[in-house]
């Protein structure tokens, strides 16, 4: 059968006509309203680094449903499972680090602690189905400035996103998510292991604004890191990384 939009004659596609051009693109802006609407209500946090010092720069990831709250996390009825085992093949240690998941008022919450007790990583579950996750960027050291690890980060955010689809998995929505990735506060720190001159230029965000489904979040994380992280290296002048292309495969 024909799906909306699609006509074909001769197993070829026909082109769509202005009125069911206009209903697809009416489709996906009412879409992206939903999503909007989750991440104002889900309220994302902007602290992450608190008590740490001087606050860290810090990465978020949103992975929303596409058509509106789905209520699969509920704290009494979502069976919470161990958060490192939800990635036994984990590529760095944030998984481990991760305590007990806890009740709150928008559904569950893991919080892991630096040696000095401040807040390093977050994951959110939100009765609406939002996932969310924080961490806050660590200075890899030895440069003249702060200076991001894109090794790390791409090591984290594939982490990340295996737990997002750990966590989805076990539960009654396989559907489309939308993903956001943002960064904030990178701003005149530089890229280690870059050429010199690597100094970030990004007094806002850096974002990223994609489309998965629950059975393809990790597949598709190597291509969602890959552009978040071409965009960090763009804010410093570079077209793309070779290094952390290679760490991606």
């Amino acid at each position: 059968m024909p799906r909306g939009g699609d006509h074909r004659v001769d197993s070829k596609s026909l082109p769509m006509g202005e009125r069911e051009v206009r209903e697809r693109y009416a489709r996906m802006e009412a879409r992206a309203d939903v999503v909007d609407r989750l991440i104002d209500e889900a309220k994302p946090t902007r602290l992450i680094g608190a008590g740490i010092g001087d606050t860290p720069p810090w990465f978020t990831v949103l992975l929303v449903p596409s058509f509106g709250p789905v209520d699969i996390f509920n704290p009494a009825e979502f069976t919470v499972p161990v958060l490192h085992t939800v990635v036994p093949k984990a590529r760095t240690e944030m998984p481990r680090r991760f305590l007990n998941a806890r009740p709150t008022y928008q559904g569950l919450e893991w919080e892991a602690l630096d040696g000095g007790g401040g807040s390093q990583f977050l994951v959110r579950l939100h009765r609406s189905g939002v996932f969310e996750y924080h961490h806050a960027v660590r200075d890899a050291g030895g440069y003249a400035g702060h200076a991001i690890s894109p090794q790390l980060e791409c090591l984290a955010m594939l982490d990340a996103l295996d737990i997002a689809g750990g966590f989805y998995g076990p539960t009654s929505y396989h559907s489309f998510l939308q993903v956001r990735t943002e960064y904030q506060g990178l701003n005149d720190w530089h890229i280690s292991d870059a050429f010199a001159g690597s100094t970030i230029r990004a007094p806002e965000f850096i974002r990223l604004q994609a489309e998965t489904s629950v059975d393809r979040v990790s597949e598709d994380a190597v291509s969602i890191v890959q552009a978040t992280m071409d965009r960090v290296w763009q804010a410093a002048g570079h077209r793309r990384s070779d290094m952390h292309a290679s760490v991606l495969g």
